[in-house]
C-alpha cells in the first residue's frame, strides 16, 4: 500500500456510504420508508424491501465512519465523496416511500460530512421515479442543505437519462450548478451475464457507456452546455468506443443525432481512475487529457481501489493535479 505519514493527499470522487443514522431511522419505522433494516450481533446491518424480497448485506464497512476514516488515512485520502450504494436508490418504490428515502440520506449524509470536519463530499439523491419530486429534492439538497453534487443511476425504471420526462431535472442541475454523477446500476445485466460476476464485470462499464453513449446521442449536452458530468469506472468502455461512435456518425444516418461527432463530447465528462489496468488508465490519459481525471476508489466494494496513490503513481498522475480538478467540478461555478 502506498498511503501513510506525508503521503499525498487524494480527493476520492467516487465512494460510498449510508449513514448509520439513516439505517437506524428506517430500522424505526418501516412502513414510512417502505424497506426494513435489522442490525446484527456483529455490527453488520441487513436492508430487506418487503415488496420484492430483496435483501442487501452492509457489513461496518458501508456505514462506520470512524472505520472508513481510519481506511482513509491509510490510503493518503484526505477527502472521499459519501454517496449512497447504488441499491439504495429505490427509483422503483411508491412515491411517498422514494421521497421519504432519499430526503432521509440526503439529511443524514449532511449531518455525517459536517461532523467529520472536511473529510467528506455529502452527495445528494432524488426520487428520479418521479421526475418533479426529484427536481423539488434536488433544490432542498443544493439550496438548504448544501449538498454540491448529485449521485444519480444509470437508468431509472425502463428509462434512459436521455428520456424527455428526466429533462427537467438535468435542466435543474444544470441552473444550479450541482454536479452530476452518474453511476451504472446493472440493468444490462441480461440472463448472459447472471454467471460468473459479469453482471458487474462487463455490464456495469457497458451500462456507463449506454448512458453517457444516449445524453451525446440525443442532443442533451447540447440543449444543456452548462451540465457538468462525471463517470465513474474510468467512463467504462466510453473513451474506448468513441472512434466506433464516430464511425457510425459518419456513415450512419441512425447514428447522426448530435451537433458533433461523439468524441467530441468526451470532454463534457470527468473520468475517475478506477480502470484496473495500467495500460487503460493510460490510454483514458491519452484520449481526454489528465485534466479530465479524477481519483477514485469505489469504497468499501471488492471491485475498488485499495491502493489509489499506487495507481497514479504508476500513471505518472500527480495527486494534487487531480484533487484540484475534483474540488473544482463540485463546487458550483459563479
Amino acid at each position: 500500500m502506498s498511503g501513510g505519514p506525508g503521503a499525498p493527499e487524494i480527493v476520492d470522487l467516487h465512494a460510498h456510504l449510508l449513514p448509520e443514522e439513516w439505517l437506524t431511522t428506517v430500522s424505526r419505522d418501516p412502513d414510512a420508508y417502505g424497506l426494513a433494516a435489522v442490525g446484527g450481533d456483529d455490527g453488520a446491518w441487513m436492508l430487506v424491501r418487503p415488496d420484492t424480497g430483496e435483501e442487501f448485506a452492509l457489513p461496518r464497512s458501508f456505514w462506520s465512519v470512524p472505520d472508513r476514516l481510519a481506511w482513509m488515512r491509510e490510503r493518503g485520502i484526505a477527502r472521499q465523496l459519501a454517496a449512497p450504494p447504488t441499491f439504495a436508490l429505490f427509483y422503483d418504490l411508491p412515491r411517498p416511500q422514494a421521497c421519504a428515502v432519499a430526503r432521509l440520506f440526503n439529511e443524514t449524509v449532511a449531518a455525517v460530512a459536517k461532523a467529520a470536519g472536511d473529510a467528506f463530499i455529502p452527495a445528494a439523491t432524488v426520487p428520479l421515479g418521479w421526475p418533479d419530486a426529484a427536481v423539488a429534492e434536488l433544490e432542498h439538497a443544493v439550496e438548504v442543505l448544501g449538498l454540491p453534487i448529485v449521485y444519480v443511476g444509470s437508468k431509472v425504471r425502463d428509462a434512459d437519462l436521455d428520456d424527455p420526462e428526466l429533462r427537467p431535472f438535468l435542466r435543474r442541475a444544470a441552473e444550479l450548478g450541482v454536479a452530476v454523477q452518474i453511476h451504472p446500476a446493472q440493468h444490462l445485466a441480461d440472463p448472459r451475464l447472471r454467471r460468473y460476476f459479469f453482471e458487474n464485470l462487463i455490464g456495469n462499464p457497458m451500462e456507463t457507456a449506454v448512458a453517457a453513449g444516449k445524453l451525446i446521442a440525443a442532443g442533451v449536452l447540447d440543449e444543456l452546455p452548462d451540465l457538468r458530468i462525471a463517470l465513474v469506472h474510468g467512463g467504462g468502455v466510453l473513451p474506448y468506443l468513441a472512434g466506433r461512435l464516430d464511425h457510425g456518425y459518419r456513415h450512419v444516418p441512425l447514428a447522426r443525432h448530435s451537433r458533433d461527432r461523439p468524441s467530441s463530447y468526451l470532454g463534457r465528462f470527468l473520468y475517475d481512475t478506477i480502470t484496473h489496468d495500467p495500460r487503460a488508465l493510460e490510454y483514458l490519459v491519452r484520449t481526454v487529457g489528465p485534466e479530465r481525471l479524477v481519483a477514485g476508489t469505489d469504497a468499501p466494494y471488492a471491485m475498488g481501489d485499495d491502493d489509489p496513490l499506487g495507481t497514479l503513481a504508476a500513471a505518472g498522475l500527480d495527486p494534487r493535479r487531480l484533487a484540484a480538478t475534483a474540488d473544482r467540478f463540485v463546487t458550483a461555478p459563479a
